[in-house]
């Protein structure tokens, strides 16, 4: 198996409606009652990269053949509270059946090194409390906890 770590093209209608399948199975997979919105999400991350310009970056796993099999998004910002570079992984996913695979290390692997070359002091992954435990094991510890109440 060959996989190639790349930048998503945001102009390639290929790249873009493979990301959403994978953006859509990510939410399937939290709760399989979501049905996300696959066009906003692609069309607000487009729009990420056309603003940000080297602060955000979205990374594709190419299996040979040109099939998406993961992807993990982020940007990088300065924390004014705890005066850091920080880089922020905000959306992650991988099919199953390449999850025990080189290809998650792999995605990591250059997002760290983005953040690196971009003189990061840290990486922050967002994440649901039922996978955070998954993180912790790789090293993470819990930093910040986004608390919700349905407004009704």
């Amino acid at each position: 198996m060959s996989i190639l770590i790349r930048e998503v093209n945001f102009d390639s209608d290929c790249d873009c409606r493979q990301v959403k399948g994978l953006f859509k199975l990510m939410c399937r997979e939290i709760s399989p009652i979501l049905e996300p919105d696959t066009n906003v999400y692609i069309d607000q991350m487009r729009k990420y990269h056309e603003l940000m310009k080297d602060r955000y970056v979205m990374l594709v796993a190419e299996e040979t053949g040109g099939q998406l099999v993961g992807f993990i998004d982020g940007f990088m910002h300065y924390d004014y509270i705890t005066k850091k570079n920080v880089a922020l992984a905000n959306v992650y996913y991988v099919y199953k059946e390449y999850r025990n695979t080189s290809v998650p290390v792999k995605l990591y692997r250059d997002l760290f090194k983005i953040g690196k070359d971009h003189n990061m002091d840290e990486i922050k992954i967002c994440t649901y409390k039922n996978i955070a435990q998954q993180w912790t094991k790789s090293g993470f510890e819990i930093d910040k906890i986004v608390l919700k109440k349905e407004v009704k």
